[in-house]
């Protein structure tokens, strides 16, 4: 069977600059529920699970939609909200796994500086991370993921070891393309970091009305997590479909 990720359509990619703002919903919600986590409590950890799986819908979507633009067919469009559930239940359920696994054994081995950044690797593909390194690992756990998404596209099992084993054998690619992403978060966490300071002097430092200065901040927060998703998306699906299409015959390929 030929990947659909690689396939071409006749007509070609489209793509217009408004549908970035599909995402900010889910991205929304993600963002408040990050307030209830960072207050702890008893609702922390329902929160914690309902914004990885408003990440995982965005990521979703995102993915669909840079699938489309690139020529790929995809049937991610076609999911219920319940069926994108359970979908992200089946993937995150086993990469949440791993990653609180890594938090607890960096933490275990005194590195509890880094420990954060490997805690908060889902969360890093939208949001801001704490190091480098932490933007590196959200650049690898996002790969990860939609191998796990391709996996369903193509009728098999988004299991982790199966994404492993697609990694290995797309190893070139997909390492070129995490670095790729890592990049991306990791220069555009500066000038996040700017406009950050700027919002902060903008609130602290002038009457601007509070509805202006609220506008303002949710436009910072916003803005910065859709372009951090969608750029870190487009970077592995642009670097996915590449490893298809090398792989695949000519004739499969089609022209594109």
């Amino acid at each position: 069977m030929i990947p659909r990720i690689a396939q071409t359509q006749a007509s070609g990619g489209t793509f217009r600059s408004a549908l970035l703002l599909e995402t900010v919903p889910w991205l929304m919600l993600a963002a408040a529920l990050r307030f209830v986590i960072y207050n702890g409590g008893i609702a922390a950890l329902p929160a914690s699970i309902a914004s990885n799986a408003a990440i995982f819908l965005a990521l979703l979507l995102c993915a669909r939609r840079m699938i489309e633009f690139t020529g790929g067919a995809t049937q991610l469009g076609y999911l219920t909200l319940r069926e994108q559930l359970v979908l992200a239940s089946q993937v995150l359920q086993p990469v949440g796994l791993v990653i609180v696994g890594l938090y607890v054994a960096v933490s275990q081995i005194g590195a509890r500086t880094l420990a954060p950044s490997f805690y908060f690797g889902f969360d890093g593909i939208a949001f801001d991370q704490y190091s480098n390194l932490g933007r590196i690992w959200s650049a690898v756990v996002a790969a990860v993921i939609l191998l796990m998404v391709v996996r369903h596209e193509h009728g098999r099992r988004p299991s982790l070891r199966g994404a492993v084993r697609e990694f290995a054998a797309r190893w070139k690619y997909l390492v070129a393309g995490i670095v790729a992403a890592a990049l991306f978060q990791i220069l555009l966490s500066p000038v996040q970091g700017f406009a950050r300071w700027g919002v902060y002097l903008f609130w602290t430092g002038t009457e601007a009305p509070g509805a202006l200065k609220t506008a303002i901040y949710f436009i910072f927060i916003f803005g910065f997590a859709t372009l951090r998703l969608w750029g870190t998306v487009a970077i592995l699906i642009f670097a996915l479909r590449e490893s298809y299409r090398r792989s695949a015959p000519p004739s499969a390929t089609g022209t594109g």
